[in-house]
């Protein structure tokens, strides 16, 4: 096998979400590899080409670089993608049922404390 055909493709929409996950979230190269199966040189390589020539120039055919998908890395994104939202699905649910017994507690409490109190006499 040469090394051309080992070489994956992607595509410029994958180059673009990685590139923005890496570059919003702070992710390293290394994490990126973990959970995208992007490999760090060419992360290293989209990053340089995102700061100098912005988003567009991952359009731009590289030299060593072409634009087709690896859809294996595209669905571990997707599926990352999913668990994130997930997870933050969850803990927003969990966060507005405890706001929501907080609220009926403190409407509780006010409703006692405007109560006229009676004395035992």
């Amino acid at each position: 096998m040469t090394k051309s055909e080992k070489r994956e493709k992607y595509t410029f929409d994958f180059k673009k979400q990685m590139v923005l996950e890496h570059s919003e979230h702070g992710y390293s190269y290394g994490e990126m590899l973990e959970m995208f199966g992007v490999p760090t040189t060419t992360m290293a390589r989209w990053a340089k080409i995102y700061e100098k020539e912005g988003i567009t120039g991952l359009q731009k055919k590289h030299k060593g670089n072409s634009n087709g998908s690896r859809p294996v890395a595209q669905k571990k994104f997707k599926a990352k993608k999913d668990e994130t939202i997930q997870n933050e699905l969850e803990r927003l649910r969990a966060e507005n049922a405890y706001l929501k017994k907080l609220n009926a507690l403190v409407q509780e409490r006010e409703l006692r404390e405007k109560r006229p109190r009676q004395s035992g006499n």
